[in-house]
């Protein structure tokens, strides 16, 4: 029998064996070749027409080889394939062979493609790799004759090695913009490529590297920045010779400025809208680096001068300004949070000017004033921040709280370094600070009467250096307490004669107390420093300097509780030559062991006599040996050579006089006393000794009470009371605190 005409038997036999094998599952379906499993959620079927289905979701299956693949003895018949579902991933060697399909339509689920799975498909062209794949197998496009483009999504992470060799028909390449891991040779012997854009990261590998570099073009990002009055968008990477394609949009009430592109070593064109408006940028250029477009838009209002960032101390005032030019002008100062913007409502918020307290909690604050016409168009000015910078001042004292009794003086005091310091001491107003203008509020110290309506206020101290930075000392507040200190007697005014000393003096109860004798001067107090300024009795000389003069003293005791007295006032008067002395004491020149005697003769009514002893600058009352009467003897020893002294007289109206100032000098025994005929008396032991000499000789040192170490003394010196005041060494100035004084030697 003919060959052929068996072979056609043979053929017929087959093709109803195989209707019958395979009948369809509707009477009105096509009969199918062939069908099965191909993943665990996959299935496929055959048909006759040569359409191969794959449906179901997940993955497909990965087999060992081209011929363990299912249809692999139908491939020739295979000229369609349709993938249908949520199919993630196509097997290795899955259409390894078929020749005859030239597209594929690839599912959207997509993320991995095998190894071999479309080798050798001859009729492959183009094919279109889905967004979100992430894999390329090894070889998985290898020898694809006609494949003349690879264009791989921003999503794939890994070429496989060899994954598009030997396609001898491909010319364009697409690398992905990511960063991609490609294998060795993914691209060898492809001779027709003259295309190749890729990134400069996946330069680094050698299937890249075997491009030749005069057919490399690189994908680059595309950044868009506006100065923040409207939005630009396009897409995000491009490559040399690409078109872009700018989104415009304004804010309302702006319009388009300028538009440039910047690129390479400070390059910059600008981009001009086409005939339609539209901003097409064509060509764009070939560089291996980012890109920027970037939009300024314009206003119709006219901003004349932008706000400016305000950089100063913490508790300064940031001010911030705008100048514009428009119709029916209205602003809104607002804070920048997040993406969006607050209104204020405080500080000016609402005007051309605006001011906030500069406080930690705004470091890096960001501001803006929107600006609104009358026609409603608004603009916004220029972003400013809040910057909170470190003072050239150093607080080196902060202010103490105040607590004390109602009546006292709370006295707050800093100390602080820098140069050209000024002071201005505040109190707190609800959430303001209002500057105070007496007590020395422009002073390191300020004092303020602790009454009961100032309980519980608090203050503070902002202090200013030269270059205007600012700094606010802690915050400190007054507390009125009841006080533990009693005054049981209180000073009493004096009126004392020129020359005179006045005595003050207080008598209190309380723990621990100390004392501080202070003058008034204006509105203020200020410390004295002598004639027993820190103790109960205060001493000062009475001078015309100081007539009318109000004194007080401060009693702390040792809690700090502060007390003062009332205040008490000198009045100093002339004598009226009430009292005369006939005779002044003499110098007394007496030999040791015997006694030394002082007379004064005076006349006038009711009149009384205090002895007193020179102490220093001061002079103490003495007690014993006739001290309050005309006459006054004291024991002659070497102790007492070159001892001073002198009589205070007071008549009947309490006006005083002093006598001369007499000198002791205690003889040895071979020492003669001079010769005159005005002797002093030394009694007891001795004869009469002569005084007023011509010329009295008193050693240097003994010319002190200060430089004599006196030794077993007479009851005449025994008790030393308050310091004379014609002898107080007094301040050059008035405001340099002087002791005064109360006591018996003084009037009224």
């Amino acid at each position: 029998m003919n060959k052929s005409i068996v072979k056609y038997l043979v053929l017929s036999l087959v093709a109803v064996c195989v209707f019958f094998a395979f009948p369809s599952k509707t009477a009105k379906a096509d009969f199918y070749w062939a069908d099965g499993i191909c993943g665990d959620n996959l299935s496929w079927r055959l048909d006759f027409d040569g359409t191969l289905t794959i449906s179901g979701s997940g993955s497909m299956y990965d087999w060992s080889n081209e011929n363990a693949v299912p249809w692999a003895g139908m491939r020739e018949s295979i000229k369609i394939v349709n993938l249908n579902g949520d199919i993630t991933s196509i097997g290795n060697y899955a259409f390894y062979g078929i020749a005859n399909v030239s597209n594929y339509k690839l599912p959207d689920s997509l993320k991995t493609i095998g190894n071999y799975s479309f080798y050798s498909n001859y009729a492959i062209q183009r094919i279109i790799l889905p967004e979100g794949l992430e894999r390329i197998g090894d070889f998985a496009f290898a020898n694809c004759g006609n494949l003349s483009s690879a264009l791989m999504p921003d999503s794939v992470i890994y070429i496989g090695q060899y994954a598009y060799s030997y396609d001898l028909s491909l010319k364009a390449v697409y690398l992905p913009h990511s960063d991609v891991t490609v294998g060795a040779n993914a691209f060898i012997i492809c001779p027709a490529i003259t295309t190749f854009f890729t990134t400069e990261e996946a330069m680094k590998y050698d299937a890249v590297k075997a491009i030749n570099e005069r057919f490399i073009h690189y994908y680059y990002d595309v950044i868009y920045t506006t100065d923040g009055n409207g939005t630009v968008i396009g897409k995000s990477y491009s490559y040399g010779g690409d078109s872009v394609e700018l989104t415009i949009t304004p804010n309302e009430g702006f319009e388009i400025d300028k538009v440039t592109l910047s690129y390479g070593e400070g390059k910059t064109v600008s981009v001009n809208p086409d005939k339609n408006g539209k901003y097409i940028y064509s060509g764009m250029p070939d560089t291996n680096k980012p890109v920027e477009f970037h939009v300024t838009f314009k206003s119709t209002i006219n901003i004349v001068q932008q706000p400016q960032t305000y950089t100063g101390l913490v508790g300064s005032k940031a001010v911030y300004k705008v100048i514009a030019e428009g119709e029916g002008l209205t602003y809104q100062w607002q804070l920048k949070k997040g993406s969006t913007w607050a209104n204020q409502s405080s500080g000016g918020a609402t005007t051309s000017t605006f001011t906030v307290t500069a406080e930690e909690s705004r470091n890096g604050k960001v501001y803006r004033c929107l600006i609104t016409d009358a026609n409603g168009v608004k603009c916004p000015t220029d972003e400013v921040k809040l910057i909170i910078k470190q003072p050239s001042i150093t607080i080196t004292k902060q202010p103490a709280n105040f607590s004390g009794i109602a009546g006292s003086k709370a006295v707050f005091t800093v100390e602080a370094e820098g140069e050209g310091l000024t002071y201005q001491w505040q109190l707190k107003k609800g959430n303001s600070w209002a500057n105070q203008n007496s007590g020395g509020a422009t002073t390191s110290t300020f004092s303020v009467k602790a009454d009961e309506s100032r309980n519980g206020k608090i203050y503070r101290c902002l202090i200013t250096n030269s270059e205007g930075e600012q700094i606010a000392t802690n915050s400190v507040s007054i507390t009125i307490k009841e006080p533990s200190i009693t005054i049981t007697q209180q000073p009493a005014d004096v009126t004392a004669l020129v020359g005179t000393n006045a005595k003050f003096t207080v008598v209190a109860e309380g723990k621990g107390l100390t004392y501080q004798w202070q003058l008034k001067k204006g509105n203020s107090w200020a410390n004295q420093s002598s004639g027993g300024s820190t103790t109960k009795t205060f001493t000062v000389k009475a001078e015309e300097s100081r007539n009318g003069k109000v004194y007080r003293c401060l009693i702390i005791n040792a809690d700090g509780e502060q007390l003062a007295t009332n205040p008490v006032t000198l009045t100093v008067k002339e004598p009226s030559n009430s009292i005369n002395i006939t005779v002044q004491p003499e110098n007394c020149y007496a030999p040791v062991g015997t006694k030394a005697v002082f007379k004064v003769e005076a006349e006038g009514e009711g009149l009384t006599y205090q002895w007193q002893l020179k102490k220093g600058s001061t002079w103490a009352d003495q007690n014993s040996g006739g001290a309050t009467t005309d006459t006054f003897t004291v024991k002659a020893d070497a102790s007492r050579n070159g001892k001073v002294y002198r009589c205070l007289i007071t008549d009947i109206n309490g006006e005083q006089i002093i006598t001369d100032e007499v000198t002791l000098a205690v003889l040895g025994e071979n020492d003669l006393p001079p010769i005159s005929p005005t002797a002093g008396v030394a009694e007891e032991d001795g004869p009469i000794v002569s005084n007023d000499p011509p010329e009295v000789i008193v050693p240097a040192n003994n010319t002190s009470a200060e430089s004599v170490q006196e030794t077993e003394p007479s009851p005449a010196e025994e008790s030393v009371q308050s310091p004379a005041p014609a002898e107080i060494s007094e301040p050059a100035a008035e405001d340099e605190p002087v002791a005064p004084v109360n006591s018996v030697d003084s009037i009224g």
